[in-house]
């Protein structure tokens, strides 16, 4: 459950980056690791809503970012995934400057995944 310093995190970096986009699906189930995370490493943050609005694809390198929302729209707990391995290398607090992008991917019951953006049914 590797807390990620600051340099650790930089170093997952590709030389260029693209945004997920709504069609795209997560590479796999992520969310076992993000409830692992101790309580510490949110620094008071509440990301429970399990809202994903961010994930960015880093070339070159098995890299992808996984922005989960807290409370603060510009505090997210970033996942690193590695995608080649399937598994997930690590996590950061990450405050952002970002605004607000549509969401694309939401936590759901059964820890299933979907996108789109939050239904009167609540998924």
């Amino acid at each position: 459950m590797p807390l990620l310093t600051r340099e650790g995190f930089l170093g997952t970096f590709g030389e260029t980056r693209k945004r997920a986009g709504n069609e795209d699906e997560p590479p796999f189930n992520y969310w076992p690791y993000f409830d692992a995370i101790p309580a510490e490493d949110f620094d008071g943050h509440d990301c429970s809503a399990g809202i994903v609005r961010y994930a960015w694809r880093m070339s070159p390198g098995p890299y992808e970012h996984v922005l989960v929302c807290s409370e603060d729209p510009n505090v997210f707990m970033v996942l690193v995934l590695d995608v080649e391995n399937r598994t997930v290398y690590g996590h950061r607090l990450w405050p952002s400057s970002s605004g607000s992008q549509p969401r694309i991917w939401k936590r759901v019951e059964g820890e299933r995944m979907r996108r789109g953006r939050k239904s009167e049914q609540g998924w």
